[in-house]
C-alpha cells in the first residue's frame, strides 16, 4: 500500500471516515493524528473535519486534527499533549484508536466508555481459533536465490488459545489511569517518547495497572495488506 491506509477508498470512502463518523456521534472531542510531515494528507484530514463540521453530521464539539509522530505511539504521545490542553477531570474518558480498523461498531464503542467509567479501562480482544505455537528462526534461506521465502522455523511449546489476547481497538481508560501510569514512569525518569508501546493499553499495563478487557468484534479487522481491504469489502456488504 503506497499512500496511508486511512486515505485508501472502502466501498465508497476513505478508511479513516468509518471511524470519523462513528466516533462524532458519540464522543465530545476527537483528535486525529495524522501521519509525520505529511502535509497533503495533513489537509485532506482537515477537509474531511471540516465537512463533518459544517454538515452538522458529528455531535462532538470539535474535531482537532495535529500533526502525529515517526511511530504509532508518538502520535498518541501528540494526541495525548492535544488531550491534556482541554484540561480533562481525572474521571473523563479517553479513548483511542487506530484508524486503520474501521469496521468497529457504535456498540463496542459505547460498551468500552461504560465498562470504563466503572473499572477505569476496557480494551476488547479476540481470542484465536487457530492452534498457537512459540517458534523460532532456525535458517534464513537456502539460497540466495531465495531471498525472503526461504525462511525456516522450529515449532516449540504450544500456547493454550484460551489464554491468548488478540487486541483491538478502540480502548478506553479514565484519564486518571493514564495520569498514574505517567508519573509511574516518570519517577524513574523515563522518557515517554522512548518507551515505544504498540497501545495505550501497554503503558498502563507496564504501570502495574489492572487493564480489563472485554469482547471485541470478529469484523473489527485491521487493514494491512491488500488481502484486507478485500476481507473489509465483503464484511461492508454483509452489515445491516
Amino acid at each position: 500500500m503506497q499512500q496511508p491506509k486511512c486515505f485508501i477508498d472502502l466501498h465508497g470512502k476513505k478508511i479513516i471516515e468509518y471511524s470519523i463518523e462513528k466516533f462524532c456521534k458519540i464522543v465530545d472531542f476527537v483528535i486525529i493524528a495524522t501521519p509525520q510531515k505529511d502535509e497533503e494528507i495533513f489537509k485532506k484530514t482537515n477537509e474531511i473535519a471540516k465537512e463533518y463540521t459544517r454538515e452538522g453530521k458529528t455531535k462532538a464539539k470539535e474535531i482537532i486534527v495535529i500533526h502525529g509522530g515517526e511511530t504509532r505511539w508518538e502520535s498518541f504521545l501528540k494526541a495525548l499533549r492535544t488531550v491534556q490542553s482541554l484540561q480533562p477531570k481525572g474521571d473523563d474518558i479517553i479513548v483511542e484508536h487506530d484508524g486503520a480498523r474501521p469496521l468497529f461498531s457504535e456498540k463496542l464503542l459505547k460498551k468500552a466508555i461504560n465498562l470504563a467509567k466503572k473499572m477505569g479501562s476496557a480494551v476488547p480482544f479476540i481470542t484465536p481459533y487457530e492452534t498457537v505455537r512459540t517458534v523460532r528462526e532456525i535458517k534464513k534461506s537456502f539460497s540466495r536465490a531465495e531471498k525472503g521465502s526461504g525462511k525456516i522455523y522450529l515449532f516449540e511449546d504450544e500456547i493454550d488459545r484460551t489464554k491468548v489476547a488478540l487486541i483491538q481497538t478502540p480502548q478506553a481508560f479514565k484519564y486518571e489511569v493514564i495520569e498514574k501510569a505517567i508519573v509511574f514512569h516518570s519517577k524513574y525518569r523515563k522518557k515517554l517518547e522512548g518507551l515505544g508501546f504498540t497501545d495505550l493499553a501497554g503503558l498502563i499495563f507496564s504501570s502495574n495497572q489492572k487493564v480489563f478487557g472485554i469482547n471485541g468484534e470478529r469484523e473489527n479487522i485491521k487493514i494491512t495488506y491488500f488481502e484486507d481491504l478485500k476481507i473489509a469489502e465483503r464484511i461492508i456488504s454483509f452489515l445491516p
